[in-house]
């Protein structure tokens, strides 16, 4: 900027930096740009809103209805069955994760505190109508407390691959959530019921798949194709996956070990979450994810009858304090109690790695 005076040029961001820096200059950003409204990823609570008797199956069932609110499948399923089983008052926190204009921002619902803010997006196209949200803890499944889930979030996960199968056509993945930077899928795999974020495979599509006889590598790309466009590209279009190399070391057995009995779900972040190492991605996609995973054990399981969790986070980010404090291990935190409270004996373990960022070993 030669010649020019930097004061001159400066313009002061005086509101959102509450919700930090990041979601700040953001905004900043998309208005000084101009174009559509944008969406953006809200993580919350639910509040007593002062001066007001409603109470947290009031505040749940408000805030299902915004009009201006989008929810995933799974999250309104999770805020059904909380809202079922709350009774009275406030006895519990209740928190939540929604798609809604940057501009709710600036005058939330009263009965909301607003945790964090995702990067926003135009969205492509709107979200089909939605489904009934369902009470998750009544529905019949086939899982059983006998056997632990192995869950997963990371990157390049071979869902396909036969270490996760039970036999040449019949894989361990109860389901797995590819997911896009907020673009649903296009073309061959298409789009999947009301989810943002890519496509959800389920272990019937992932059973057909093995079925075709196509080799391994042409399914991915095929998938791919329809998740990310150019010049996007996802890991599993390469020979090795970090997400396949630590599913296969936790979990990855032949056809008669007893560990293929172990049944497996998975969220596959989109690559610009791995790519931008602070974090500002990964936190939205990361919870989005979580709260994926355990509301569809709550959904698979025979009623109360819910199975442990056993999930690896064998990825981070380089930003934040590195403590509990930190937005993530605050959610995750959350999620383990909240999970607990909705099928009680029901235990989540999360494994996380420790120690190294890529090459460089930072501790």
């Amino acid at each position: 900027m030669a010649g020019q005076d930097l004061a001159s040029a400066w313009h002061e961001v005086p509101e959102g930096l509450d919700r930090g820096g990041y979601a700040a200059w953001e905004a900043a950003v998309e208005e000084a740009a101009g174009g559509p409204p944008r969406l953006v990823p809200v993580l919350g609570r639910l509040t007593a809103p002062a001066g007001n008797p409603m109470d947290l199956a009031g505040a749940i069932a408000a805030t299902l209805a915004l009009p201006d609110a989008e929810f995933a499948r799974h999250e309104r399923d999770l805020l059904e069955t909380e809202r079922l089983h709350a009774g009275t008052g406030w006895p519990h926190e209740v928190r939540f994760v929604a798609y809604a204009p940057r501009s709710l921002l600036a005058a939330p619902p009263p009965f909301w505190q607003i945790l964090g803010v995702g990067p926003g997006f135009i969205p492509a196209e709107s979200a089909p109508a939605p489904a009934p949200a369902l009470d998750l803890s009544s529905l019949p499944g086939s899982l059983s407390a006998d056997q632990p889930v192995m869950a997963i979030i990371d990157e390049g996960i071979g869902f396909l691959n036969a270490r996760f199968r039970k036999s040449p056509r019949k894989s361990r993945f109860l389901g797995v959530w590819l997911q896009a930077d907020e673009r649903r899928a296009q073309g061959l795999v298409g789009p999947w019921g009301d989810i943002r974020l890519g496509r959800v495979l389920t272990g019937d599509e992932i059973d057909a798949q093995l079925s075709t006889g196509l080799p391994e590598a042409e399914i991915y790309a095929q998938v791919n194709r329809a998740l990310y466009p150019p010049p996007a590209t996802a890991a599993t279009g390469r020979r090795v996956g970090h997400g396949t190399h630590v599913l296969d070391i936790a979990c990855g057995a032949g056809f008669a070990d007893p560990m293929a009995a172990t049944p497996i779900l998975a969220v596959q972040l989109p690559p610009a979450s791995i790519r931008e190492t602070a974090g500002r991605r990964m936190e939205a996609h990361l919870v989005q994810g979580l709260r994926w995973l355990l509301a569809e054990v709550l959904r698979l399981s025979d009623g109360a009858n819910v199975p442990p969790v056993v999930l690896n986070l064998s990825i981070g980010s380089l930003a934040g304090p590195g403590d509990a404090t930190e937005f993530l291990a605050d959610w995750l935190g959350y999620e383990i109690g909240r999970h607990r409270r909705m099928a009680p004996g029901a235990e989540v373990r999360i494994t996380g790695a420790y120690g190294n960022a890529r090459l460089s070993r930072l501790v």
